[in-house]
């Protein structure tokens, strides 16, 4: 990422479950969009929508380096499915390869669940990928 305002805007997220099992298909563990506000020097915040699922809205930090780290936490808005929902990220973004064609930014990483909520248990993490849509 040569700019950190490279984050802001749109982005597809989609989570999986850690599933190891090469015999299995991969099983989505969430997914939505995520819109990154623009936001002070080092600083995330922003909206994710899971649809029908529910919505949060995230906070968190970008640590700069080799690649670029993202952390933010997600939290349930009230009125919404995800109201009980807290959820902590983190995620790299993907630096660009030099020979690539037609990149798209990526940013992959893990997500754990903080809180529990409904049958929902904490401490279930999970892998994810977001790819930018604008």
């Amino acid at each position: 990422m040569e700019n950190p305002k490279d984050i802001t805007g749109k982005w597809l997220y989609r989570s999986f479950v850690n599933n190891a099992n090469p015999d299995e298909d991969p099983q989505l563990f969430g997914q939505g969009e995520l819109t990154f506000l623009p936001s002070d020097f080092g600083h995330l915040a922003g909206d994710f929508d899971f649809n029908q699922w529910g919505k949060m809205t995230v906070k968190g930090t970008v640590h700069f380096g080799n690649p670029f780290q993202l952390r933010f936490q997600g939290r349930g808005v009230r009125g919404t499915g995800a109201e009980e929902w807290i959820y902590d990220y983190t995620g790299y973004y993907i630096p660009n390869w030099v020979e690539g064609i037609n990149q798209v930014p990526a940013i992959v990483g893990s997500v754990i669940r903080t809180e529990p909520h409904g049958q929902a248990k904490a401490g279930v993490v999970a892998s994810f990928i977001m790819v930018k849509m604008n």
